[in-house]
């Protein structure tokens, strides 16, 4: 027991001092206190359960929809839309959002504004972007992990993808497009636009949505999912290029070849219209537009024109610039639009790729497939978690794995995919891209080129590499031109590392465009080649010389003699700079769809092994190859 009497007088007293009781009064006052207290506290959570604020955090925890209707909660849809007239649009800080009343007065959607994007790039701690690390396979349902934040949930379920689809005479193209929608986690956040290049006999690429019949409400059900509100009002637009294009200039992309190069170009610099087929005024543009996101795109253009005025500040992204990238007034709202011109105005996939990408209105995502493709099940969310997992600014791409008609789902269960790492050097000098097997990998694998046939990533990439309408014809070179030029302009280039996009590949009964390909056609395809390899300063493989002056035999095996050194490849470029500046079709606009300023494409040859030091080998079918490190390299990460 502890001895009091060492403790000092002082401390005594207060530990000897007998406890006094509480009166009645005092003990009844203190209890008025705490009483008062409660009421108080629960009176502000009664506040912040009523508040716009809370409104907002209710909205967040709605993970699958960007609507709210009356139905659900009169009391607060009444809050939310505060007796606003039905049909109207406003911008609302205190939500951080743009809300969209529908014309019947019972639906109110919700877009994010525009300053806060549904995309990501690896903010946060180094390594963060590896907790994403996963394998979905294809017929697995996507499940958010239970530690993702609201922002990453509200970017898996909501943000926006546009898809470039380019088809000829492809009788699968209305099957990709549905296949595209009723496979998708969340199909209110995809955007189409399609280029049909087909006869007036050939089925719509849009015959699928159920745009025959609209007070069905199948086109709703089909851009919206199965639980969207009949409020959710569709329409059909029917649309020239003047008025898509409008107030932009028309540019005939033939009339062009014949005005004299501007020497002063630069990177900088960009047409001052938009380059257009020169059968343009025979063309259809159909628009499948939502009324909601018709009054909000509406909103946001006038608010672009407003802020247009004022130097450097604009509500839309931008990239090289220029009237290319400038979103349309016309196609306010379209949740898909196609370009419909007949089969013999055909000028390959470049050209439509192209084309499509005059639809895209500042959507978060860019995919672009193929008109004969299917798709894996939630294959949107999949696709946003591989870009929330890579550390570079980077876009998902590869040869897809297959599948054949009526066999949708033939290589569900395949348990590798194609990495593009290798690459042959055809006769004319043109990098031909190649693959390989690899297993399915937890996170996308670092490559060094892009399959046309499936792209996907911040939709940024496309900004800063516009699609290039100076290509008519052109199929080999196309992959390895824009795959340079992605990659000079900062963005990497990644393989997906699991299945979530397929492709029919054989297609025995399909119209091709190169089967109706006139002489003159073709002979422009060769300047198209020829554009290509300048673009991207080829040179022939120095081992071809050494061949030819027996330093090296024909399968690449040296002899006894020095080798002499190669000289740069700048000293012998396959289409010199004299050749091009003589040849409108080559240097055309050549600086705006060339390579970009962040790296050199000299330093991609050495990225993807396709320099002179790499290229040493031959394939099984006798061609120069390079990117054997590359696919090494590749399968190490794995």
């Amino acid at each position: 027991m502890r001895d009091y009497s060492q403790v000092p007088s002082v401390l005594k007293r207060p530990l000897r001092m007998p406890r006094r009781r509480l009166s009645v009064r005092r003990r009844q006052a203190i209890l008025a206190v705490i009483a008062i207290l409660c009421l108080c506290v629960l009176s502000f959570m009664y506040f912040l359960s009523t508040s716009p604020v809370n409104e907002h955090r209710k909205f967040s925890d709605i993970p699958s929809k960007p609507w709210f209707t009356a139905e659900e909660n009169a009391t607060r849809f009444a809050q939310v839309v505060q007796g606003r007239t039905p049909g109207t649009t406003w911008r609302d800080a205190t939500f951080n959002m743009i809300l969209s009343l529908s014309k019947s007065g019972d639906t109110v959607y919700m877009t994010p504004t525009n300053y806060t994007r549904y995309r990501r790039t690896t903010d946060g701690n180094p390594g963060d972007f590896r907790k994403w690390e996963s394998i979905y396979r294809p017929g697995d349902r996507y499940h958010v992990p239970a530690w993702a934040t609201p922002a990453d949930r509200a970017t898996l379920h909501h943000a926006s993808i546009f898809v470039s689809l380019a088809s000829f005479r492809d009788h699968e193209c209305a099957l990709t497009l549905r296949n595209l929608f009723d496979m998708s986690a969340s199909p209110h956040r995809l955007y189409v636009g399609v280029s049909e290049e087909r006869r007036s006999s050939d089925a719509s690429c849009l015959s699928r949505l159920g745009m025959d019949d609209l007070e069905s409400g199948e086109t709703r059900r089909v851009l919206y999912g199965a639980e969207a509100p009949a409020s959710l009002g569709v329409e059909v637009r029917t649309l020239t290029w003047a008025d898509v294009l409008a107030p932009r200039r028309l540019l005939d992309v033939d009339a062009v070849l014949s005005t004299p190069a501007v020497s002063a170009e630069g990177i900088g610099v960009e047409p001052d219209g938009v380059f257009v087929h020169p059968a343009h005024a025979a063309e259809r543009v159909l628009c499948v537009a939502g009324e909601l996101e018709t009054a909000r795109d509406t909103l946001l253009t006038g608010e672009e024109d407003a802020k247009s005025a004022i130097a450097g500040q604009s509500v839309f992204r931008k990239g090289r610039g220029g009237p290319q990238q400038q979103p349309s007034r016309a196609l306010a709202g379209c949740r898909v639009t196609t370009r419909v011109t007949d089969a013999s105005h055909a000028r390959g996939p470049t050209f439509g790729r192209y084309i499509t990408s005059l639809f895209f209105f500042n959507q978060d995502y860019f995919m672009v497939v193929d008109s004969h493709t299917r798709f894996s099940v939630d294959w949107d969310m999949k696709l946003i978690t591989r870009v929330f997992q890579l550390p570079t600014r980077g876009v998902l791409s590869n040869y897809p794995n297959g599948y054949r008609e009526g066999h949708d789902r033939e290589e569900f269960e395949k348990t590798d995919v194609m990495f593009m790492c290798t690459a042959q050097v055809l006769s004319n000098g043109m990098p031909k891209l190649g693959a390989r097997w690899m297993p399915l990998s937890p996170r996308p694998v670092l490559q060094g080129f892009a399959a046309a046939g499936f792209m996907f990533g911040d939709a940024q990439f496309t900004l800063d590499t516009p699609f290039d309408p100076f290509l008519p014809y052109m199929f080999d070179g196309e992959e390895v031109l824009y795959s340079a030029r992605m990659w000079t302009a900062g963005w990497d280039l990644y393989g997906p590392g699991q299945p979530d996009v397929f492709h029919h590949y054989s297609r025995p009964n399909t119209p091709k465009y190169f089967g109706i390909m006139t002489p003159k056609e073709a002979a422009r395809r060769l300047l198209s080649e020829k554009r290509t390899l300048y673009l991207l300063r080829r040179a022939q493989p120095w081992i071809e010389e050494l061949v030819h002056r027996g330093y090296v035999s024909p399968n690449g095996q040296s002899t006894l003699k020095p080798l002499p050194s190669a000289p740069p490849p700048e000293t012998r470029l396959i289409v010199t700079d004299e050749v091009a500046s003589a040849t409108r079709e080559i240097n055309v606009w050549s600086k705006y769809y060339g390579m970009g300023a962040e790296r050199s494409v000299s330093s991609y040859w050495q990225h993807t092994e396709l320099s002179d030091e790499f290229v040493k080998t031959k394939d099984n079918e006798n061609r120069w190859m390079g990117g054997i490190g590359l696919c090494e390299k590749g399968a190490a990460l794995m």
